[in-house]
């Protein structure tokens, strides 16, 4: 009995552990199972939680469990950590900072990467079967993108932040046949032009809190956690089976 109690819960083990894992980069880290980003002493709320939400909107919904919208200091220390061909972000109200970085076929870039720890809200592939004019299938073109900041100016307005990974795209060519076009990596700090009441196609509002802030709020369990008590059920549930059938004999 123990042995197939034990097998059985090796196999959960091994299939649980198979579908969790960790995305980090320099200081920030999300589990895979979780929607949360923790780096910077602060935790991230992934911006495709809150995709197509007003400021307004997505503070009433969220705000009663710690979070609050990022500044312009923690939106630029987050760009400085993943830096994006850069080291200089800073905080600015009404300048648009970004920089470029050139295509390459590896799809292990700190913006794809990026875009996989904070959540995507924005892709757009061919749609037609001609596929002109459009990014391919095999690399198309995604964004993360979140609305932030501190209106340290006070006219109401608010910045937006992007990470673009690196895309194809096909086109008719001057010589008559297919041909693709690379589009870059790209990382934007947008001026404030948003309102607290203004949606955003293809973005999310970020939003952060310091780690711990709700312990109201249960964080995700974690596989082991979570397998270590299942594992205790089963033994005990064995032990009781055991104990049965010796006081039955």
């Amino acid at each position: 009995m123990f042995k197939k109690i034990f097998a059985g819960t090796a196999l959960l083990l091994a299939c649980c552990m198979a579908h969790a894992s960790l995305i980090e980069y320099n200081g920030y880290s999300r589990d895979s199972s979780s929607n949360i980003v923790i780096g910077g002493g602060l935790e991230w709320l992934m911006w495709d939680v809150t995709k197509g939400m007003s400021i307004n909107a997505a503070l009433i919904h969220y705000a009663s469990n710690g979070w609050e919208l990022a500044s312009n200091d923690q939106m630029t220390a987050l760009f400085n950590a993943f830096e994006f061909g850069r080291s200089d972000w800073y905080s600015v109200e009404d300048v648009t900072l970004f920089s470029y970085v050139p295509w390459t076929p590896s799809e292990t870039s700190r913006h794809s990467l990026f875009i996989q720890m904070f959540g995507m809200t924005f892709t757009t592939t061919c749609s037609s079967s001609i596929q002109v004019g459009c990014y391919i299938s095999s690399d198309p073109y995604i964004r993360s993108s979140a609305i932030y900041g501190s209106d340290t100016d006070s006219n109401g307005l608010f910045k937006l932040a992007s990470v673009n990974d690196d895309a194809l795209r096909r086109y008719w060519g001057w010589s008559g046949n297919f041909e693709l076009e690379q589009y870059h990596h790209e990382a934007l700090l947008y001026n404030d032009y948003v309102t607290l009441s203004s949606t955003v196609a293809g973005h999310g509002i970020a939003l952060v809190r310091q780690i711990n802030s709700s312990p109201t709020t249960p964080l995700p369990v974690s596989v082991p956690t979570s397998l270590s008590l299942i594992t205790l059920g089963l033994i005990g549930l064995a032990y009781r089976r055991r104990i049965t059938r010796t006081y039955n004999a």
